[in-house]
């Protein structure tokens, strides 16, 4: 493996890092591959369809919160192990009914909802455990990392799921998906650092106690409620940019197929570079001036994406791949700086609630994004929607650099957490 200073040389980090880049892999891999089997297999109609997908993102709304209050009251390498092994059960169910003839849409359902649910606690207890493995001042090199490996992840999966259903057949192909999480989970459980105790079950609130206690800490600390903030009018504006985005490649640019596939792949390159530069210019430049600059760069880029419209045919892919390659290597930045300082400022016991909360505002407001981006697009065209979102885009920086975040050059480090219910105190170096 490539080395990262202060972590290229850490073997618990690196079994962490694989196991997250195959349980990734294997995501992206399943979301293909159920869609694939309950359309050439099953035969699925598009409404059967569109509950499929539904049930693959339903669960980061569903139980978000509970998630959160759930990973800070266990020890969180063995929870990551067990929704692994989860995983790859219920997605050995498929080939095994598909074998014995008793594959049905709803059972694909069933599964997609699982995988979704047990991913969803995943995600976050592994967001919740990384402080504790690698230390808060080794973040964003950490969250470097784990952002490259999920946007190889993103890259190859899709590849990946398309040759094995080609090869195998798309239910078999869900079989290698399922020992995906297999390997994942012996990467995890490998681990032998120890990690922070969770509270004692004598000090635990009823759970709703406790997802208020998180939402409490979220509201209280300026830094966080900035993130919070910030990170739902991403979710709101990138839900209606992406959607008109296709209408405009596909429809109205008359893209074809292999060149949507070549703009999206090269976006997704970009992505894989922009996770390595992030830390880098986050150590240059500082904290707050990346989070607030990167918002802005983002929005001025995305603007770039309708003018294409306007230049001549010729020209248009050249163009749309360099604004794709510009918001590729922008885009990682608030996953790695932006999500490191979150870990920075949370207390241990609370990392999985505030990170939970992150995940239901991003869940939440995707959809909604693109439920309005579609609304505005039928009124007043694509175009038109794509600009609208890239300023309403750069209304993040505006609420970063109103923030107390816009001041910070480095990580800041946080006072030990008091009794339940005291946030701890964020101190900048």
């Amino acid at each position: 493996m490539s080395r990262i200073p202060g972590l290229g040389e850490d073997p618990e980090f690196a079994k962490l890092w694989v196991g997250g880049f195959v349980s990734s892999l294997g995501f992206h891999v399943s979301i293909l591959a159920m869609q694939l089997t309950a359309a050439a297999v099953l035969g699925a109609t598009p409404f059967e369809m569109g509950l499929l997908g539904a049930a693959q993102f339903l669960p980061r709304l569903a139980f978000g919160l509970v998630a959160g209050a759930w990973v800070d009251r266990v020890h969180r390498r063995p929870l990551m192990v067990a929704t692994d092994l989860g995983r790859a059960a219920l997605l050995a169910s498929v080939p095994l009914a598909f074998v014995a003839g008793r594959l049905s849409v709803p059972q694909l359902a069933v599964v997609s909802f699982g995988v979704g649910t047990l991913s969803l606690v995943f995600s976050v207890a592994s967001n919740a455990y990384l402080p504790g493995l690698v230390g808060r001042e080794r973040l964003v090199d950490a969250n470097s990392r784990m952002s490259a490996a999920e946007a190889v992840a993103q890259i190859g999966g899709p590849n990946l799921a398309g040759l094995a259903v080609q090869v195998l057949t798309a239910p078999i192909a869900i079989a290698l998906d399922a020992a995906s999480y297999v390997v994942s989970a012996l990467c995890i459980g490998w681990i032998r650092r120890r990690e922070p105790d969770p509270p004692p079950p004598d000090r635990r609130r009823p759970i709703l106690g406790e997802i208020r206690e998180g939402l409490a800490v979220i509201t209280s600390s300026p830094i966080l409620r900035t993130l919070i903030i910030a990170g739902a009018n991403i979710g709101l504006f990138t839900g209606g940019f992406r959607g008109a985005l296709i209408v405009l490649y596909l429809v109205e640019l008359g893209v074809s197929p292999v060149a949507f596939g070549v703009i999206y792949g090269v976006g997704g390159a970009a992505a894989l570079v922009g996770a390595v530069l992030a830390r880098r210019t986050a150590r240059r430049l500082g904290i707050g001036p990346v989070l607030v600059g990167s918002q802005l760069l983002a929005a001025s880029l995305a603007l770039v994406v309708p003018l294409a419209g306007f230049v001549p045919p010729d020209a248009r892919l050249a163009f749309l791949i360099a604004g794709q390659i510009g918001l590729g290597l922008v885009a990682p930045t608030w996953a790695v700086v932006g999500g490191s300082l979150q870990q920075a400022v949370t207390p241990d016991r609370l990392l999985g609630r505030v990170n939970a909360t992150q995940h239901v505002v991003l869940g939440g407001m995707n959809p909604l994004g693109a439920i309005v981006g579609g609304a505005i697009a039928s009124i007043a065209g694509v175009q038109v929607t794509l600009v609208l979102a890239a300023m309403g885009a750069a209304l993040s920086a505006a609420i970063l650099a109103s923030s107390p975040v816009r001041g910070l050059r480095a990580l800041p480090h946080i006072e030990p957490a008091g009794a339940p219910g005291v946030p701890a105190s964020p101190i900048v170096r």
